[in-house]
């Protein structure tokens, strides 16, 4: 079925930004990471969590975003709750993504936005399914010493799971307090004597594409709390069988050069991640956020180019290579 486009322009590039994608690995694996990443990538060391239960590596592209290499201190510190830092990952299985989430600025008021888009929903008889709950303060420290500090807003289920190990199919918020290069050292010289860190073997400059199913009759009133979260409006849709919506979401590298060139620019890092609801007559299960596929953008990426796939059958969610 063809797409046909919601909109005669392409839409303003929202304040909202692509942050990141989280893999929870093994604590095995994570101290002796597989060669599908160690080979790929280039992995810069991030740190332990305020609560001492969970630790962070990252892999940083060039156009801002990264993929966060996330493990469960193991064996979980004493006098703690266990899982404290993200207790609503507890329940999620390894070597998968678990999680993604959108940055921006204005923690409160994009928390307000969401809020009054549920209210309108439920007021239209829709159901979304979702909540979110208040921006909570959140940080660690990095390997060197410096204090990170954020604010992050996160989706709870208003619907029965069972086991309560499901959560809801959207993104959560990461609003930095510190300065968000300090979390995210993705411009050159950023991290002293590291400047390659953005630069990886299999030539990632930063993420392409991201496909999320959800069920048939949930697609209608997802689309319309995407365009809250996202800040902007899908820019295809299809109806039918093979319902989908197609949001353009900005990179942070994309949000800079538009603040200060006021023009979109050319090459790879001005294009936007694309954020694809696609219905489903029965969901695949997923662990949270719900994310089904991811696509990593190549720099030099040649017409009629295939997806290669990076990540072995064995980790749960393909990511490809285009």
């Amino acid at each position: 079925m063809a797409n046909t486009s919601t909109t005669d322009e392409a839409p303003a590039v929202s304040t909202t930004q692509l942050d990141h994608i989280v893999l929870l690995l093994s604590p095995s694996e994570f101290q002796n990471l597989p060669s599908w990443l160690s080979n790929n990538f280039t992995i810069l060391e991030g740190g332990t969590h305020t609560q001492g239960t969970s630790q962070n590596k990252l892999i940083i592209f060039k156009d801002g975003t990264y993929l966060e290499l996330f493990s469960w201190i193991d064996p979980q510190p004493d006098g703690v709750e266990p899982y404290a830092d993200f207790p609503g990952w507890a329940n999620q299985p390894e070597n998968h993504v678990i999680d993604w989430a959108l940055t921006g600025n204005g923690a409160q008021s994009k928390y307000e936005d969401v809020v009054e888009c549920l209210r309108r929903i439920d007021a239209d008889g829709g159901e979304a399914g979702v909540t979110y709950d208040e921006p909570k303060s959140g940080g660690r420290r990095r390997k060197d010493g410096e204090e990170l500090r954020w604010v992050t807003t996160r989706p709870r289920s208003t619907r029965d799971q069972g086991d309560g190990s499901r959560r809801p199919k959207v993104p959560f918020f990461c609003h930095d307090v510190s300065s968000r290069v300090l979390r995210v050292p993705y411009t050159e010289g950023a991290v002293a004597g590291r400047s390659g860190i953005v630069n990886h073997p299999c030539g990632a400059v930063g993420i392409a594409g991201i496909t999320i199913e959800v069920p048939r009759d949930d697609i209608n009133v997802l689309a319309k709390l995407y365009g809250a979260l996202l800040g902007t409006e899908a820019v295809t849709s299809a109806e039918g069988d093979g319902a989908t919506y197609d949001f353009e979401l900005a990179t942070p590298e994309q949000a800079r050069k538009l603040d200060v060139t006021d023009q979109q620019g050319s090459g790879s890092l001005a294009e936007p991640c694309v954020v694809r609801l696609q219905a489903v007559e029965t969901e695949t299960p997923v662990p949270a956020g719900g994310l089904q596929k991811l696509v990593l953008r190549k720099e030099d990426k040649t017409e009629g180019q295939q997806q290669e796939r990076l990540s072995p059958e064995g980790f749960g969610t393909p990511i490809y290579l285009c």
